[in-house]
C-alpha cells in the first residue's frame, strides 16, 4: 500500500441507511469533540502562546472521511473508530447566516476513480467541488490547493498544505474551508480604543490597545471565572472566559458546559484588546489521541472510497486566522485530512477587562463551534 488520500480544513452508509438523531445532541457531540482536539492542541504546546482552532471545520473534515469507510455492517475498525469521535450518521448542515461561508472540496489524481457512491455523497451531503490533479508533480498541484483555499479565505488562509504534505503517492486531498466575517451588533467606539497594560502568560506587562465600551451583555460568573458574551449582527456570538487569577484551567474545564442558565443580561463595562490569532500545524496526533489510530495506519479501511487501491490517512492539517477589532471579528479555517494511498441595570456597571489572558468561543446561534482560541500573548 502506497497511496496517499488528504484531506484538508482554515467534515457511510448508503442514503436509505441513513437515520436522522436528534441534531441538538449531535452538534454537542461534535462540539466535545473538537474541544478535546482543541485542548489536546494546547496541551501539546505546553499551555504556552496563542493557539486558534476551528471544531466546526475539522470535524466537517473528518465527516467527509467517515463517508469513506465501510459502515454498512459497523464492522471495519476504522469506522468504529471514527464514529467514537463523531456521529456517524449526522448530514452536516453548513450555516446559512451572513457573513459565514462554507466551502467543501475533493482534489483527485487523475488517475484514480474514487466510487460512485463516495463522490454522490461528497456532492449531495457537503456539495463538494470537485477537481482533478496530477499528483506526480507534487508542488504544483500543493500550489493549487493552497490557491483554492486562500480564494474561499478572503486570502486569510494562505499555505494549508505545508511543503512536502503531497507525494507522488497522493491519490485524494479533501478539504473544508471556513470563512466568517461581521460586524458587533454593539460596535466598540474607535475614539475609545486606547493602550493599556496587557499582563500576558509569560510575565511580561506591555502596552497594546484596548478597546472599550459599556452596554448591555450577558454576563455570569462561574467558578471564579467571568464569562461575557458579545453577539454579532448575524446572531453569532462571540464568548469570553476570563478568569479572575493567572490561570486559565478554570476557563478550560468551563468550555464544554451549559453555560446559558447563569448568563443574565447586565450593564458591563468591557474592555478588550485588540487581537490577531493566526496557527497552523497537524491535527494527526491528537486524533489518534482521542482514538482515531487504524485510520493513519496501512491497515485502514477505506473501501468506500475506492476498491482498486489500499488507502489511509498520512496528516490532517489545519490553519486558521483570527482578527478582532472594533468593527467586529474575520475569521478563516482550513482544515486538511491526508491518505496514503433580565437584570436591573446597576448604578456602576460590572467590569470586565481582559488584560490578562483568556479563552474565547465563536459560535452560531444553534451553538455550532465555529472557533475557540486562547489569548495570551496579544
Amino acid at each position: 500500500m502506497k497511496k496517499l488520500l488528504l484531506f484538508a480544513p482554515l467534515l457511510a452508509t448508503t442514503a436509505s441507511a441513513l437515520t436522522i438523531a436528534n441534531p441538538v445532541v449531535n452538534q454537542r457531540q461534535l462540539n466535545t469533540s473538537g474541544l478535546k482536539i482543541f485542548s489536546l492542541l494546547d496541551a501539546a504546546n505546553e499551555h504556552s502562546g496563542n493557539l486558534a482552532f476551528s471544531p466546526y471545520s475539522a470535524t466537517t473534515a473528518m465527516q467527509m472521511v467517515i463517508y469513506g469507510t465501510d459502515i454498512e455492517e459497523q464492522k471495519s475498525k476504522t469506522f468504529n473508530e471514527l464514529k467514537i469521535f463523531m456521529p456517524p450518521y449526522f448530514i452536516p448542515q453548513p450555516p446559512k447566516i451572513d457573513g459565514v461561508s462554507v466551502v467543501n472540496a475533493a482534489f483527485s489524481h487523475n488517475t484514480f476513480t474514487p466510487l460512485p457512491k463516495f463522490t454522490n455523497a461528497l456532492d449531495k451531503f457537503f456539495q463538494a467541488h470537485f477537481q482533478i490533479l496530477d499528483f506526480t508533480q507534487p508542488e504544483p498541484a500543493r500550489a493549487t490547493i493552497n490557491a483554492w483555499v486562500a480564494e474561499q479565505t478572503n486570502d486569510k488562509i494562505q499555505n494549508l498544505l505545508p511543503p512536502n504534505s503531497l507525494t507522488a503517492d497522493s491519490r485524494l486531498v479533501l478539504v473544508n474551508a471556513l470563512y466568517f466575517n461581521d460586524d458587533w451588533l454593539t460596535q466598540f467606539p474607535a475614539h475609545n480604543t486606547r493602550p493599556r497594560a496587557f499582563n500576558s502568560a509569560s510575565g511580561a506587562v506591555r502596552e497594546i490597545p484596548f478597546m472599550h465600551n459599556t452596554a448591555r451583555f450577558n454576563h455570569a460568573e462561574r467558578d471564579n471565572v467571568q464569562i461575557l458574551q458579545l453577539p454579532y449582527k448575524n446572531g453569532c456570538v462571540m464568548t469570553l472566559l476570563l478568569p479572575r487569577g493567572n490561570d486559565l484551567a478554570p476557563a478550560f474545564a468551563l468550555l464544554n458546559q451549559n453555560l446559558g442558565n447563569d448568563l443574565q443580561p447586565a450593564r458591563v463595562s468591557v474592555a478588550l484588546p485588540k487581537f490577531t490569532l493566526n496557527w497552523q500545524g497537524s491535527l494527526k496526533a491528537a486524533l489518534q489521541h482521542l482514538g482515531i489510530r487504524e485510520a493513519f495506519t496501512r491497515n485502514a479501511d477505506f473501501s468506500r472510497i475506492t476498491r482498486d487501491e489500499k488507502l489511509f490517512i498520512t496528516d490532517v492539517f489545519q490553519a486558521v486566522f483570527i482578527a478582532v477589532d472594533e468593527r467586529g471579528t474575520e475569521a478563516a479555517a482550513a482544515t486538511g485530512v491526508g491518505f496514503a494511498v433580565t437584570s436591573i441595570d446597576l448604578n456602576q456597571p460590572i467590569e470586565f477587562t481582559a488584560d490578562r489572558p483568556f479563552l474565547f468561543t465563536l459560535a452560531t446561534p444553534d451553538n455550532t463551534l465555529l472557533f475557540t482560541g486562547v489569548v495570551r500573548e496579544p
